[in-house]
C-alpha cells in the first residue's frame, strides 16, 4: 500500500468516527450561530459610532441655559474660551473621530453675533444647531438645520405694564404728585442685553393705557446715598438685578418705601430667585428669564434631531418658523 493510501484510509477512518461528526457539527453550528450573532448586531447598529450631542456655552451663555440639564449620557459640554469664535480643539476632533456621530449641537454665548458664527460652522458640516441666549443673525436661522430657542425683551416690559399701568390710571397705586404723570428713575439701563428694551417697553406699555410718564433724574452714579431727587418718583426702575438692588437701597436711602403712599419699585431681574428676593426685600413685582421652559424646549429640540425625529415632536410651545419665544415671566409679592 502506497504512503498516499495509507494517509486516505486514515482520514477515511478519522472522519467516518462518531465523536468526530458530532464534534465537526458541533463546530459548523456555533460558527453559524456566532456569524449570526455578528450579522444582528451589525444590523442593530452595535458597530455604528455613537451619537452624541454637543453644548457649546461660555460663562455668560450659562445664564440662559441650564448646563447641569445636559449632564446625561449622549451629551458632552464644551466650555468656549472668552472672545473666541473658533470651534474648540475637542469638538473639531469630535467631528473628526470614526467611534463618535455627531447629531446635534446646543450653543448658548454672550451674544447673538457669536452664537451665530459657531452655528454656521456646524452648519457648513451639517449639523444640527439649536441656540440660546441673544438671538443670532436672521441669516442664519434661514438654514433648516438651525433653531433658536429665546425671550423678547418688550414682552417682558409689556408684562409688567400691563400689571402696572391699569392700577396707576384707576387710582390703586398713587400719583403723589397730583400731576397724572407717572413720575419714574431708573437703574441698571445696560445692566443685562434685556435692560434698555425692558424698560423701553415697559414706558410704551404704559402710554398705550393713557398713563405717561416723566423722569424726575437719571442715575449718574452707583452709590444711591449720593443721589438727588428732583421730585419724588411713583417708580423706581431697574433693568437688572444689581440694578434692583440699588433701586431698593435708594428707596430706603430716602424713606420712600416707609410712607403712607410708598413709592413702587419694579423691573427686570434676571432669574426667579433673584426676582423673589427682591420682591421680598420691598419691590413691587420684578420680570425674570424662563430659563426652565427655555432648556426643557431645547432638550426636547435635540433630542428629536439627535433620534432623527421631526424637530417639533413633544413640544407644546408654537414654533415660530425655526424660532421659539418663550415670554418673560411676571413675580409679583
Amino acid at each position: 500500500m502506497t504512503p498516499e493510501s495509507t494517509v486516505n484510509l486514515l482520514l477515511s477512518k478519522f472522519f467516518h468516527n462518531k465523536w468526530v461528526q458530532h464534534i465537526l457539527l458541533f463546530l459548523v453550528c456555533a460558527a453559524a450561530v456566532g456569524l449570526c450573532w455578528l450579522v444582528w448586531q451589525a444590523a442593530n447598529g452595535e458597530y455604528d459610532p455613537q451619537p452624541v450631542v454637543v453644548v457649546l456655552t461660555d460663562e455668560v451663555g450659562e445664564e440662559y441655559l441650564s448646563a447641569d440639564a445636559f449632564n446625561a449620557s449622549g451629551y458632552i459640554g464644551q466650555q468656549m474660551e472668552p472672545d473666541s469664535d473658533e470651534l474648540p480643539t475637542a469638538l473639531q476632533e469630535l467631528l473628526l473621530s470614526e467611534d463618535f456621530a455627531l447629531k446635534a449641537a446646543v450653543i448658548a454665548t454672550e451674544s447673538g453675533s457669536r452664537t451665530g458664527e459657531l452655528a454656521i460652522r456646524l452648519l457648513q458640516r451639517n449639523v444640527p444647531v439649536v441656540m440660546a441666549g441673544p438671538a443670532p443673525g436672521r441669516a442664519v436661522l434661514q438654514n433648516p438645520m438651525a433653531w433658536y430657542v429665546g425671550s423678547a425683551a418688550a414682552g417682558g416690559g409689556e408684562a409688567m405694564g400691563d400689571a402696572l399701568a391699569v392700577e396707576f390710571r384707576d387710582g390703586i397705586l398713587p400719583d403723589l404728585n397730583d400731576d397724572h404723570l407717572l413720575q419714574y428713575i431708573a437703574f441698571g439701563e445696560g445692566e443685562t442685553r434685556f435692560s434698555e428694551e425692558f424698560l423701553s417697553a415697559f414706558l410704551l406699555e404704559c402710554e398705550h393705557y393713557g398713563v405717561y410718564n416723566s423722569a424726575v433724574g437719571r442715575i449718574e452714579t452707583e452709590d444711591p446715598k449720593t443721589v438727588s431727587l428732583s421730585a419724588v418718583p411713583e417708580l423706581i426702575l431697574f433693568g437688572g438685578p444689581d440694578g434692583g438692588e440699588d433701586a431698593l437701597a435708594l428707596a430706603a436711602e430716602q424713606g420712600l418705601l416707609e410712607s403712607e403712599t410708598p413709592t413702587l419699585v419694579a423691573g427686570f431681574a434676571m432669574t426667579e430667585d433673584k426676582a423673589k428676593t427682591l420682591v421680598a426685600a420691598g419691590a413691587e413685582a420684578a420680570v425674570y428669564y424662563d430659563i426652565v421652559t427655555v432648556t426643557r424646549t431645547v432638550r426636547t429640540l435635540v433630542h428629536n434631531l439627535a433620534a432623527e425625529e421631526a424637530p417639533l415632536v413633544g413640544l407644546d410651545i408654537p414654533a415660530d418658523g425655526q424660532q421659539f419665544h418663550i415670554p418673560l415671566l411676571l413675580y409679583e409679592g
